[in-house]
């Protein structure tokens, strides 16, 4: 049966705020979208909403669920990367499986509350993976492995079976690894996240070999010297290798310059801002400005509840007003949404275009919805209808 969805604003993100507007749905799928007035006498049963705003459901572009108990990590060294994560492989080794399936799944509820309808989750085992009814969880099996031993034994985990296998970040895989999960990522059709430029400890690495990064692996011994650093930028080091391309979705990207963004907007690479993460971290803040400007369309992350005080993209979207003013809100709203269903290859997300499957209504009362849903940061009040 059909569903005429009603409200007094409906937002499709590709094209103009409707007041009065309405979406028709027939079969789970959005049908049209249009003036309440021109559905009048059609065959539907009605649900009007009120006062609000009838919208996409949010894009999560990045998160690590397995890491959602580790919510009390305390860091006590911002900006310094390499300590906090010393600090966090020491706190995960403090929980139960059960703990961390459990923080898992309670993450994912609290997303779909606050109308996340995709997720991007990554991590290094499946068996914590959380799948849901209400949301698509994406889960790419993350692997890294800098030295020759780990990367042979890496690779061969990766041949055993086809799965969804992504790279952690350049200064944590081997340049073989990296490549043979970017040819099995291809070879399968599916997208390929990967942490880069995210600290300056990764810059100084990749850059000459030496520092934080490299005295930490040493003190794990995981360093066997066969890394040769490339002496360019991360992104230059990944567009060499031939891994930038538009299934690459580039996290983080904070200490980019602007050859940086002319190399990842030539080869369509991808961009996930997590700037909740990297406030919380002390790693510096991306400069969404300028790739704005150059043509990139990032869309927005949180990263986990070990590196963000709350997993909420509509915080992440009020950081990205708070930090950078000049973005406007239509832009924002893109990167909640279109932008991350473009970039995770689901164009049924993102939009309430024709054939959409994810809808959400906000609570709101006025006369400026984008500036409501981008800058405003009080609580949503969400109700799914899709």
């Amino acid at each position: 049966m059909a569903v005429l969805h009603r409200a007094s604003w409906v937002v499709p993100v590709t094209s103009a705020p409707i007041q009065n507007g309405a979406v028709l749905v027939e079969h789970g799928r959005v049908v049209k979208v249009a003036k309440s007035a021109e559905f009048k006498g059609l065959d539907a049963k009605i649900i009007d909403y009120g006062q609000g705003v009838l919208m996409p459901g949010l894009v999560n572009g990045h998160t690590h669920l397995e890491l959602s108990h580790c919510v009390a990590t305390v860091n006590d060294n911002p900006g310094d990367m390499v300590a906090w994560i010393a600090d966090l492989l020491r706190f995960r080794e403090t929980y139960t499986d059960d703990d961390v399936v459990s923080r898992a799944g309670e993450c994912v509820a609290g997303m779909i509350l606050e109308g996340v309808d995709l997720i991007v989750d990554i991590g290094n085992d499946p068996s914590f993976v959380r799948s849901s009814s209400d949301s698509k969880v994406l889960f790419f099996h993350e692997l890294l492995g800098l030295s020759q031993k780990a990367a042979l034994f890496m690779g061969e985990v990766l041949e055993s079976r086809a799965t969804n296998y992504t790279c952690h970040a350049p200064y944590s895989t081997s340049l073989s690894l990296l490549q043979q999960i970017k040819r099995q990522a291809s070879d399968l059709k599916h997208i390929m996240p990967i942490h880069v430029a995210e600290s300056l400890a990764e810059m100084d690495f990749i850059k000459t070999g030496q520092g934080d990064f490299k005295l930490f692996l040493e003190e794990r011994g995981f360093w066997d010297g066969s890394f040769v650093a490339p002496e360019s930028s991360p992104v230059k080091y990944l567009n060499d290798l031939g891994l930038l391309d538009p299934d690459t979705l580039c996290v983080h990207c904070v200490h980019v310059d602007e050859h940086d963004l002319q190399t990842l907007y030539e080869t369509e690479a991808k961009v996930c801002l997590c700037l909740g993460s990297n406030e919380y971290l002390g790693v510096g803040l991306p400069p969404v400005p300028q790739m704005l400007e150059i043509g990139l369309l990032p869309c927005l992350g949180t990263d986990s509840l070990a590196s963000n005080p709350q997993v909420s993209i509509w915080r992440e979207m009020n950081l990205v007003h708070q930090h950078f003013p000049t973005v406007t809100a239509a832009q924002i709203i893109h990167m909640a949404t279109r932008n991350g269903a473009t970039a995770l290859q689901c164009s049924e997300y993102g939009s309430l275009s024709a054939g959409a499957v994810s809808m959400i209504f906000v609570e709101y009362a006025g006369n400026t919805p984008l500036d409501y849903l981008s800058f405003n940061s009080s609580p949503k009040q969400v109700t799914r209808c899709m």
